[in-house]
Parts: C-alpha cells; sequence; structure tokens
C-alpha cells in the first residue's frame, strides 16, 4: 500500500523548496511524489483528480499540485531545457488524470505542444495543434497558444509571418470560444507588428462590445470582492517565467 501521508509529505516539502526559490529541487520531489501519487489514486479506484476530497487528509489540494507542478516545470526549463522535455512527459501522463476538467486539459495541451516549440521540435509543435484544432475547431485559446510560439520572441525562433496567419485563423472561425482573448491577442500582435488601421479599428470596436458584454455578465453574477495587487500585461509575469504577464498567468 502506497502512504498517502508521506506523499502529502513530500508535496508539502516541494513547496518549501519553491519558496527558497529552489525550483529544480521542488520539480525533482514532486515528480518523484507524482509516481507514487498515481500508484495511491489506482489503489483507490480513482480516475480523476476532480474524483479526490481536499478534505482527506491532505495538505494542499491534489488539483493544485498537479498545475503547480506543469508550471514550475516550464519555469526550471527556461535555464535547463532537461525540464521542459520531464514536462512534456508530465503532461501527457496528466492528461489522463483531468476528467471533466476542459480548463485543465487545454492548459496541459498547451503546455506540452509549448515546451516541444522550447526545445527545438517546431515540427511536432506544429502537428499537435493542428490535430487538436482539427478536432476542436473552436478552441481559442489553442489558436493563441500556438500564436504565442511563433510571435514571442524566444531563441531568434520567432515567426512574425506564421503567428498572423495563426491568429488570423482564430479570428475566421465563427463562434470561436474565448473570442475576447483572441481578438485581445490580435490587438497586442498587431499593435506591437503593424496592421491594417481599418482592421484594427474594427477590432479595437468589437474587443469593446466583448468586454461591455462580458462586464455586464459579471456584475449578474457579481463575486465577493477581494484586494489584489494587479500587474500589468506588458510586464514581467511575477511567477518568474520570463514571459510577458499577458501570456502567462494573466491568461483567461
Amino acid at each position: 500500500m502506497i502512504d498517502q501521508a508521506s506523499i502529502d509529505n513530500r508535496i508539502a516539502e516541494g513547496y518549501t523548496f519553491l519558496h527558497r526559490n529552489e525550483t529544480e529541487k521542488a520539480c525533482n520531489i514532486w515528480l518523484e511524489a507524482w509516481e507514487d501519487f498515481k500508484s495511491w489514486m489506482g489503489e483507490n479506484g480513482i480516475k480523476s483528480l476532480l474524483d479526490i476530497n481536499f478534505k482527506d487528509g491532505w495538505t494542499e489540494h491534489p488539483v493544485n499540485y498537479a498545475q503547480d507542478l506543469e508550471m514550475e516545470l516550464h519555469n526550471a526549463g527556461v535555464e535547463n531545457k532537461v525540464y521542459l522535455e520531464e514536462r512534456i512527459t508530465y503532461c501527457r501522463d496528466l492528461l489522463s488524470y483531468v476528467g471533466q476538467n476542459k480548463l485543465m486539459e487545454s492548459n496541459t495541451r498547451r503546455a506540452i505542444a509549448d515546451s516541444y516549440f522550447k526545445i527545438g521540435d517546431e515540427v511536432e509543435c506544429d502537428r499537435l495543434y493542428r490535430q487538436w484544432l482539427d478536432e476542436d475547431p473552436k478552441w481559442g485559446w489553442g489558436y493563441i497558444g500556438w500564436h504565442d510560439c511563433y510571435a514571442e520572441e524566444f531563441h531568434g525562433r520567432h515567426n512574425i509571418k506564421k503567428a498572423g496567419e495563426i491568429i488570423q485563423r482564430a479570428l475566421c472561425e465563427d463562434d470561436v470560444r474565448d473570442r475576447l482573448d483572441v481578438v485581445d491577442r490580435a490587438l497586442d500582435f498587431y499593435n506591437e507588428n503593424g496592421g491594417d488601421e481599418t482592421v484594427v479599428s474594427s477590432l479595437r470596436e468589437e474587443f469593446g462590445r466583448l468586454k461591455a458584454s462580458n462586464m455586464s455578465h459579471a456584475t449578474i453574477n457579481k463575486p465577493t470582492p477581494v484586494t489584489v495587487v494587479k500587474t500589468g500585461r506588458n510586464e514581467p509575469c511575477p511567477c518568474g517565467s520570463g514571459k510577458k504577464y499577458k501570456h502567462c498567468h494573466g491568461k483567461s
């Protein structure tokens, strides 16, 4: 039998390393814990992370741990590509445990393709995005993730023409999900790289309409207000990934 307490202790230890900015050590211990965690799920007949009750002896909810591991493997991979390769393996594994959590599935898929791009395998990155978008052509954040690979400067391998073609494909897709984010990303791209003023003006108008509609909906379902420190969309993400906030934790 796999000891749940032992797994929980190692996950907690990983967070201790993370708080000390020892990202690689956090990733190493979390990856070890992940292997036992999967075995523990199997022994208890648990198929999805969403089926785990947080109150049943976990210091950190396993869903949070699983997503934090994906993010920190990326951060470690900025300095050491080995962790990007580990991220691919881990995220392919993680897809089997996300259950009906479509947002987590989307983020995990993008992490896989993004990692292939960053280790220099653009062919596999493109193949995965094409496959997933052929299966689900309304996946707005799929287009955004693929676009970002080529729009952002990364070791001189950006491709402005291709990035523009990808975001344009998203704009032309009827009823694309997360249209507000797609239009927002298109505006960022055209503002930074130049674009037809008529097109840009039309996108600005659409962005305003969509944002107003979203704000109206949010007012109807207004949550309890909380105080947060706002990071500018074009500022570096405070997580330390090296990405702009809008391309990292500023994502919806």
